[in-house]
């Protein structure tokens, strides 16, 4: 916790003092602020297939690739450094569902996601069509810190669901953040603009299943990550002060 938070402070010192060494030497003003929203999808594969105390597999094989749907909110405080260069601070929230099926039967399992993001960024425009149209490209690097919760769940026995193990998410983790994103703006006014991307992200934050043996009360961690590569898209709305 303590390295992501040092490394993403450095990072907006950093967006800091090339403002304040810009906005000495331009009267106009160069900051711009926009406000998006977002889908981004991810899938992941089960690491380990962990056994209960009496051998009893609580992870199969033929549970299906786990799929995680996000919707997201970000706010981007934009630093143009001059036409082509940016700087940029982006926070950002999400909130979704992880969903495992398990093949050849009716149950599933469906955890709460609930993602948050503080990334610093540099982005490059350049002129499409016109002054109007721009294409731009742009990468973050900071922290993030991801909630998982199950309300409930059976795991897997050698011969199918079994009730008498529960695997239960009730974990937090914080870890790095990283993002990359390609996207087009159209200028309306000198001030407003809109735009669409498309963004590949990821983060490290790692958060375990536990299997609860109904029967012996004993509680068996699962290695399985949680940490996530994303694709998605998110549109928005900028202003230029």
């Amino acid at each position: 916790m303590k390295k992501e938070f040092f490394f993403t402070t450095a990072l907006a010192a950093c967006v800091t003092f090339a403002a304040a060494a810009r906005a000495n030497s331009v009267n106009a003003s160069p900051w711009s602020l926009e406000v998006s929203g977002g889908y981004q999808f991810a899938t992941r594969e089960f690491q380990n297939s962990p056994m209960a105390s009496d051998g009893t597999k609580t992870f199969r094989s033929n549970w299906s690739m786990p799929k995680v749907d996000l919707i997201t909110a970000d706010l981007t405080g934009v630093y143009n450094i001059n036409d082509q260069h940016a700087l940029t601070l982006r926070v950002g929230v999400g909130t979704g569902h992880e969903k495992v099926k398990i093949d050849g039967g009716p149950t599933s399992i469906r955890d709460d996601v609930d993602l948050y993001t503080l990334m610093p960024g540099y982005r490059y425009t350049m002129p499409v069509y016109g002054d109007s149209l721009k294409a731009f490209a742009g990468v973050n690097v900071g922290v993030a810190h991801v909630k998982y919760k199950s309300q409930q769940s059976h795991a897997m026995g050698e011969k199918g669901p079994d009730p008498l193990y529960d695997t239960r998410v009730r974990d937090t983790d914080t870890g790095f953040a990283y993002s990359a994103e390609l996207g087009l703006r159209y200028e309306m006014t000198q001030h407003v603009g809109l735009f669409a991307a498309y963004q590949f992200s990821g983060n490290t934050a790692d958060v375990k299943r536990h299997t609860y043996n109904h029967g012996s009360g004993n509680e068996h961690p699962d290695n399985s990550t949680k940490a996530q590569l994303y694709n998605g898209v998110r549109v928005g709305l900028s202003y230029a002060f």
